[in-house]
């Protein structure tokens, strides 16, 4: 079934804070690298409560920082994390650490569905970012919802940063 997509821009002023773990992946190995990389970031929040201290339930969220090429086959650094209501010093062994999501014009839409499509979600956001005189101004991030019930029906929101074209 074909959705149709809702785009919506705005001006975000105030950052999003996650705790994060980052690596430098192909966008194919996204898969892999992520469950590793959130065990690091949930066990840091399971020892320091006072940071999550988001209720109900605090969203995971991956943040893309792409490479200056601006396509998606070269590596980039993905920050797999949850977010939290602080800033904090990093996690002495270095491996988790306070990321601020960047701030601007951002495009978001909703992806509803399996994750195994959401790839054709952002290649539809590209497109029109493209169509409507932007362009991307280097992040773009995915924000996690409710995973509970039947796949189809998960909601993830796709924000990508961006700036009018020529600028």
């Amino acid at each position: 079934m074909t959705r149709t997509l809702e785009f919506s821009v705005q001006t975000v002023s105030k950052p999003q804070l996650i705790a994060a773990a980052s690596r430098e992946v192909q966008t194919g190995d996204i898969p892999a690298a992520f469950g590793p990389a959130l065990a690091h970031v949930k066990s840091f929040l399971a020892r320091h409560e006072d940071i999550r201290a988001l209720a109900p339930k605090a969203h995971e969220v991956f943040l893309y920082r792409h490479a200056d090429s601006g396509t998606c086959s070269d590596p980039m650094t993905v920050y797999f994390g949850v977010e939290v209501a602080r800033t904090f010093d990093p996690d002495p062994d270095g491996e988790v650490q306070c990321v601020e999501v960047p701030v601007g014009q951002v495009v978001t839409v909703v992806h509803k569905g399996a994750y195994r499509y959401i790839s054709n979600t952002h290649a539809k956001v590209r497109a029109w970012i493209e169509e409507n005189g932007w362009k991307s101004a280097g992040w773009s991030w995915e924000i996690y919802g409710d995973e509970r019930g039947e796949e189809e029906e998960w909601e993830t929101g796709i924000c990508y940063l961006i700036k009018r074209a020529g600028l």
